[in-house]
């Protein structure tokens, strides 16, 4: 076996040297591996020792710590060793072992009778020594392990597999192409086995007095070396740490399109901010630097959507998902920047971290009125830095301080600063943190910023005034080391709380399985001062009085779970852990918290309440809290249906049952419709009529093909799909919701190539072929549900490779990725044979449209993609949609008429069937008279002239769209002239007859006013703007419209002067307002009115009151409720979450916004079954349109918005609580409600009388309507 590996490395060693290949690296010395020979010590023996230099030491340094015996090494004069030499040693090596294995022929015919005793035993000594060599070496490059003897042993005695030269040295030929540096070799010498790296290609190593080299092969063409910058500091990149093994040398091909390496870097000690800016120092291709960065394409991680492409001296913004994470992985490819370059290597980078959650320490103190401070040893501080798949980011640091430790009021001041955590940064060049307000993508732009570095990093607290206080806004800090220079920028969200710590705590049931988790499902919190009482309603079927064991988890105000700073926790009410332990108390300190999910916990019957002293120490100071839990029973069911609607493919079977080789195509490659045309490759000898999917559906819903009544089943139900797509819909279990899916099975075609994009199965993609170009319509929504890009995954389903494949777009709007495209300059291979597994399929391709600077959200997207095979043309796709999120499109709004009906829509540029935005009215003031109704429509009919500018806010309510658009309008509108109101009126809806004037001194008859409009489409007859009352004020008939209008409607309550008529007519086809107008005059002997309108301001009746037409005798004075008192809402109404003024009568808007004085008061709620963020925001806001606050206040727990779950704990930021309402309320009571409370059962069980209602809807902001509270909101009981 040895002569065969020693055969095998000889025919290695001379293959590796042929004069042919562009460069070898062989052995050099450089002044950074220089030879040092080091003596063995007793500490360096280790039966197997791994050697990683650090950054700034040479790998020659280090391997003086695993060294050998002091030999003396002699060295050609200095004279570094060639190729040619090299070869010519290895040539004489493989002549010399021929020679020796020869026997020549006059030894053949020696007789045995020559033999003497004395040569007998002479041999029977010479093949005792060849069993062990002198001296022996084993190196080993991952699957090939050298035995490397001396000369005479590998020459004379046939032992090793390779020798050292004259010299006693030795160069390793590495086996691998282009091999990545630092190269990690395996050394085995007198029972010792350590790993070395060579640092680079002219790296050495000394051990056992023999200095070894490394020669390979380069060709220049891929990344072997790479360093980066942080914080002024050059971090190597190393490769993956090999598994040795002792093989015959051979390594298998890679079956993926790209080459894959995998390498690593340990960024450990360095903060977030340093990592925020990281620059390539350094990169080699073979032996020569890298100049052209342009070649580097990155990404964060595999999973990420968005490849970046390096720019000359560009940095990476590496500091996100360090919060919890000692390790991330980022992806980088090189070569060209072409998707199709199969030369093209990925490398996968593992990046060792240092947790960040804790890098910035804060301190926060109370300020009286008087300036006297007090420090909070409770001050927390909760980072988070999550970095999203479609390339969103977020950054925020919350920072929060125990209000109750100084028996504070929420009126009283709060500062705070912040200190960079040095001790959990060892390798930090950090020397200087600036802050400015404001998000900054640099340090440049920054500094043209606010400075509030001597706010936010105040050295000094105790000082008056000292410190940050905004609650609430966005920073950015740079970061500066020794000498000045910027090395971090960072921007963050920063959120500043005076809120409470907590306890809160969990119920577990044992059963015969184990421990049953959420024995409770609803909790009830009070907090006052240092006391914590919790009310945990069972599940349905749990006793009250039963025996339980409990978990809790101590929160900080910033909501950090901090259980590591309780200390002591004991059974009754004790000031200290004396007293308690003086009492006999234990300390189930581990029992309460260090058992999540029930595993162990502190078992008791806690129906009539259990009090328990918890001891917490915070910066040196200990602190008791007193936390009493009670149980009572509840009457909900415990779980909960999920109706799901979702379904995901993952494979074909035949009729047979078996499976078919084939590739599913991620439905995330493709940006068309909602992901949901899907796409699987199979052979070209694959029967596609009768295939049977292989899928997962959510949990409780059913899948269904187009025109079956027959549930599907995965795997059996058959269908034929030469013929194109089939529709699945997918039906929730209970009905009430549906998914549609296209599911096409593409077959490989024999022959030339040919492209498909799944787009092409679309009915309405209007597809044709035209001498064989293929001509077809795409929409592309280029939106945050699609992360802001739109993908064309291209497949080539011929098996014949299509050369030179290009993408040419010609768009106003849109501009193609310069990665993800096709430029014409490599093919696209085949679809020969299928394979299973991301990156194996080399005839696919993806080209990325992405929107051109400066065009703006709602813009209507049109162009032409061209893919081209050469100056063929093979695909032609008329592009359609719009970019952003579904958003207001309307610039402008027509002017309106004083009494003349108005309608008029807010367009929107929403393209999907299950997205139904909302609209609100967010800020500003719209004439008397006039809302703005959900469906975007400002309706109404004006009662005041002039200019009104107010805010219209759009939400979005489809699962995937939950975003808001908003939009400020100017609405003029026009005195009640004459020309002006007879201008109102729209075409084909004029008047035929008119109303004649009044006089009141004479006798009336009842007049006729007719207009063009049909009378299907008449909606209300308004006389100044007050609707008047069919069959009491006036009869409608058929012939057009025909209006009778009563004699003593017309008197308009004997008010002289000009009066409006105003018909409201809405279209059968779209329900468009159309109207028509007129304006006539009340003479004789009457109340004037004013500026020719009836009432005071334009408006019948005192104080801007209308009076009720047709009640003469009121003389204007009787006002109609519904419209406004003195320029104020007369309709009830309260100020809601946002500050701004709701009415609460029949849905109508509020007239005016007011500010209310809010504070934030954390809330926490665990998630129910079947709850969305949408239905959590209806609970404790009145509205689902807050859901996205919600989501914002809780990122660090949830990732994604549509994926919550049943038993998570969230916080909920009650801003919705003024000031007045807390006032200097340390005893603040929550209640959540029940299953068929009122707010009047609610006043009844907590005080007794139902009168006091009134009070807790006063107490409670987020409660519209005194009629529409839910199950599960969270409100405060006040103090009576």
């Amino acid at each position: 076996m040895k002569r065969a590996k020693k055969g095998l490395a000889v025919l290695l060693a001379a293959l590796m040297l042929i004069p042919s290949v562009p460069t070898i690296a062989a052995g050099k010395t450089t002044e950074k591996s220089a030879v040092v020979e080091t003596v063995e010590t007793e500490e360096t023996k280790q039966t197997v020792k791994e050697e990683r230099p650090a950054e700034k030491e040479s790998a020659v340094e280090e391997s003086s710590e695993v060294s050998s015996e002091v030999s003396e090494t002699k060295e050609s004069d200095g004279k570094k060793e060639t190729t040619a030499e090299t070869k010519e040693s290895t040539s004489e090596a493989f002549e010399e072992t021929e020679t020796s294995e020869t026997v020549t022929e006059t030894e053949e015919t020696e007789t045995e009778t020559e033999e003497t005793e004395e040569e007998t035993k002479e041999s029977s000594e010479k093949k005792e020594k060849a069993t062990e060599p002198e001296e022996l070496v084993i190196v080993n490059t991952g699957s090939f392990a050298c035995h490397v003897v001396g000369k005479k042993d590998f020459e004379e005695n046939e032992l090793g597999d390779d020798c050292f030269d004259e010299a006693g040295n030795y160069t390793i030929q590495i086996p691998e192409e282009n091999p990545f540096f630092p190269y990690q070799v395996q050394f085995t010498y007198e029972g010792e086995t350590i790993c070395h790296w060579f640092m680079n290609p002219e790296d050495s190593f000394t051990l056992g007095g023999h200095r070894f080299t490394v020669s390979a092969y380069f060709d220049g063409t891929v990344i072997t070396q790479m360093t980066l910058e942080v914080g002024g500091q050059e971090v190597v990149v190393y490769p993956e740490e090999k598994e040795f093994t002792e093989g015959d040398g051979a390594a298998p091909m890679s079956l993926l399109p790209l080459e894959e390496r995998y390498l690593s870097v340990d960024m450990r000690g360095y903060t977030p901010l340093e990592l925020s800016m990281v620059s390539v120092k350094s990169i080699f291709t073979g032996k020569n630097e890298l100049k052209d960065t342009d070649k580097l394409i990155w990404r964060y991680d595999s999973k990420s959507y968005e490849y970046k492409i390096s720019e000359a001296n560009g940095y990476l913004d590496l500091a996100y998902g360090m919060k919890d994470s000692t390790y991330r992985s980022w992806e980088i490819i090189t070569g060209e920047a072409d998707q199709l370059a199969q030369s093209n290597i990925r490398y996968s980078v593992g990046v060792y971290l240092t947790k960040s959650a804790e890098w910035l320490i804060p301190s926060v103190y109370s300020q009286d009125s008087n300036g006297n401070r007090n420090a909070y040893h409770s001050a927390s501080a909760n980072y988070s830095d999550s970095l999203y798949t479609d390339g969103t980011k977020n950054r925020k640091l919350t920072v929060g301080a125990d209000r109750s430790e100084f028996d504070q009021s929420r009126q009283s001041f709060s500062f705070m600063s912040l200190k960079l955590n040095k001790s959990i940064f060892e390798n930090t060049k950090v020397d200087e943190i600036r802050a400015y307000a404001g998000s900054y993508t640099s340090a440049a732009e920054a500094e043209t910023g606010t400075d509030i570095t001597d706010q936010l990093f105040c050295s000094d607290m105790s000082v008056k005034d000292a410190g940050y206080t905004n609650s609430q806004g966005t920073v950015t800090l740079v970061a500066k080391d020794v000498s000045g220079n910027t090395i971090g920028c960072l921007s963050m969200d920063l959120e500043f709380l005076n809120s409470y710590n907590r306890i809160s705590g969990g119920l577990y049931k044992k059963t015969s399985e184990g421990y049953e988790e959420n024995a409770d499902y609803s909790k009830t919190l009070s907090i006052s001062k240092n006391r914590i009482s919790e009310t945990l309603k069972l599940w349905k079927g749990y006793a009250a009085n039963d025996q339980y064991r409990l978990d809790l988890d101590y929160y900080d105000s910033s909501s950090n779970q901090n259980n590591k700073k309780v200390v002591a926790a004991y059974v009754g009410e004790y000031e200290t852990k004396d007293a308690a332990e003086a009492a006999g108390k234990q300390n189930i300190r581990d029992l309460l918290f260090e058992n999540p999910y029930g595993a162990d916990g502190y078992q008791a019957d806690f129906g009539a309440g259990v009090t328990f002293s918890i001891f917490v120490e915070e910066d040196g100071s200990q602190r008791v809290f007193y936390y009493q839990v009670k149980t009572v029973e509840g009457d909900t069911e415990k779980g909960g249906t999920y109706y799901g609607f979702s379904a995901y493919f993952y494979g074909l079977k035949d009729r047979n049952g078996n499976a078919v080789t084939c590739y599913m195509v991620d439905s995330q490659e493709d940006s068309y419709s909602e992901f949901n045309y899907l796409t699987i490759l199979v052979d070209k000898d694959t029967d596609i009529t009768a295939l049977a999917p292989v899928f997962n559906l959510s949990t409780g819903s059913t899948m269904y093909a187009e025109g079956s009544s027959t549930a599907e089943v995965s795997g059996k139900s058959l269908h034929d799909f030469s013929n194109g797509c089939i529709e699945y819909t997918v039906s929730s279990g209970d009905g009430s919701k549906s998914q549609n899916y296209w599911l096409n099975v593409v077959k490989a075609k024999e022959g030339a190539g040919e492209l498909y994009i799944n787009s092409l199965s679309d009915p309405d993609a209007s597809t044709r072929t035209e001498n064989g170009t293929i001509y077809s319509e795409r929409e592309v929504m280029v939106d945050s549900y699609h992360k802001s890009i739109h993908d064309i995954l291209v497949v080539n389903r011929g098996t014949e490779t299509i050369s030179n494949l290009a993408a040419e777009l010609s768009s106003d709007t849109l501009e193609l990725d310069r990665y993800w495209t096709l430029s014409g300059n490599h093919d696209l291979a085949g679809q020969t044979s299928v394979k299973s597994g991301e990156f194996k399929n080399s005839n696919l391709a993806k080209v990325r449209l992405k929107v051109k600077d400066g065009v703006a959200n709602g813009t209507e997207i049109s162009g032409t993609l061209t893919i081209k095979d050469g100056s063929r043309t093979l695909m032609v796709l008329t592009l359609t949609g719009s970019v952003g999120d579904p958003c207001i499109t309307t610039k402008d709004i027509p002017e309106a008429v004083k009494y003349v009906p108005y309608g008029t829509m807010i367009q929107n540029s929403n393209k999907y069937s299950d997205n139904h935005p909302e609209y609100r009215l967010l800020d500003g003031k719209l004439p008397e008279g006039m809302v703005i109704r959900e469906n975007g429509e400002i309706y109404g009919v004006p009662k005041e002239n002039g200019e009104f500018t107010f805010t219209v806010e759009m939400q979005n309510n489809w699962k995937y769209y939950l975003s808001s658009s908003i939009k400020t309008y100017t609405l003029r509108v026009l005195e009640n002239t004459d020309p002006n109101v007879d201008g109102a009126t729209d075409q084909g809806y004029d008047l035929t007859e008119r109303v004649q004037n009044v006089d009141l001194n004479s006798s009336n008859e009842d007049q006729l006013m007719i207009s063009q409009g049909v009378l299907g489409e008449f909606v209300d007859l308004y006389l100044d703007g007050v609707k008047l009352t069919k069959d009491v004020d006036y009869t409608a008939e058929s012939g057009s419209t025909r209006l009778t209008i009563r004699s003593q409607t017309l008197k308009a309550s004997n008010v002289v002067g000009t009066h409006t008529l105003g018909i409201e007519f809405r279209t059968a086809q779209d329900d468009e307002l159309r109207r028509a107008a007129q304006n006539y005059i009340v003479s004789g002997n009457g109340n004037s009115g004013n500026n020719g309108n009836s009432g005071n301001n334009g408006n019948s009746g005192n104080n801007g009151n209308s009076g009720n037409a047709g009640n003469s005798d009121n003389s204007g004075n009787s006002g109609n409720s519904g419209n406004t008192q003195n320029g104020q809402s007369a309709a009830s109404g309260k100020v809601n979450s946002l500050g701004l003024n709701q009415g609460a009568g029949n849905g109508t808007e509020a007239a005016q916004s007011a500010t209310a004085d809010t504070t934030p008061l954390n809330m926490y709620y665990t998630i129910q079954p079947g709850d969305t963020l949408w239905i959590i925001s209806e609970k404790f806001y009145g509205t689902g349109m807050y859901w996205e606050k919600i989501y914002q206040d809780n990122k660090d727990k949830i990732s994604n918005p549509n994926k919550i779950y049943a038993g998570q704990e969230i916080v909920i930021q009650m801003t919705t609580l003024t000031s007045a309402e807390i006032s200097g309320a340390e005893d603040v009571t929550y209640y959540v409600v029940q299953k068929g409370d009122t707010l009047w059962s609610i006043a009844r069980k907590h005080y007794g009388k139902r009168r006091y209602w009134k009070k807790i809807w006063n107490a409670n902001s987020a409660i519209t309507n005194p009629n529409r509270i839910y199950a599960g909101q969270t409100i405060i009981l006040p103090k009576l």
